[in-house]
């Protein structure tokens, strides 16, 4: 049995929607870091074609392993995106993207609500991560750093969600 706030997403939904788009032409998937309890932090690289001057896009989801859905947002947004509509490859065309569908693979493993495995939130990390601590921070960090070094960084989306509480789930 299962008790959530939302609908789960397991990091085994994750592992295999990286694997199936990873298998696509234009993209590919690479483990940037491991986490502290050993399972892979992968990122997705999205792009088609080799024109210069492309947009750089960065995408990362499920810092917090309670906000399930980022991940069914990012699903939808990677489904979206390696689709067949004009506009979706029109942005693989022009953009090269990156993608990081779960940076908190061990909080969502054990079930914890914003922590890793080590009790620290990601989110609160940026400016002070160590290997230590959050090895997918100081992974992204770098990755970022070198992205924006080679193809410029142009649009940046964390995918984040809460839960409503009842009386806004009334209103809403």
């Amino acid at each position: 049995h299962h008790f959530a706030y939302s609908f789960v997403y397991p990091v085994e939904r994750a592992d295999a929607l990286i694997d199936t788009i990873a298998a696509l032409p234009f993209a590919t998937s690479r483990v940037i870091a491991q986490t502290l309890q050993g399972r892979d932090v992968e990122l997705l690289e999205i792009t088609e074609g080799q024109a210069p001057g492309k947009l750089g896009v960065w995408i990362q989801a499920r810092q917090h392993p309670a906000e399930c859905g980022s991940s069914w947002s990012c699903e939808g947004l990677l489904e979206w995106l390696v689709g067949d509509s004009v506009e979706a490859r029109g942005l693989r065309q022009a953009a090269e993207i990156r993608v990081v569908p779960m940076m908190n693979p061990d909080g969502v493993a054990l079930g914890n609500y914003r922590t890793n495995s080590a009790g620290y939130d990601l989110n609160r990390e940026w400016d002070i991560a160590t290997p230590q601590n959050v090895p997918s921070v100081v992974a992204v960090n770098a990755e970022l750093a070198a992205f924006d070094a080679s193809v410029g960084l142009d649009l940046f989306l964390d995918l984040h969600t809460h839960r409503l509480g009842h009386a806004q789930a009334a209103e809403f």
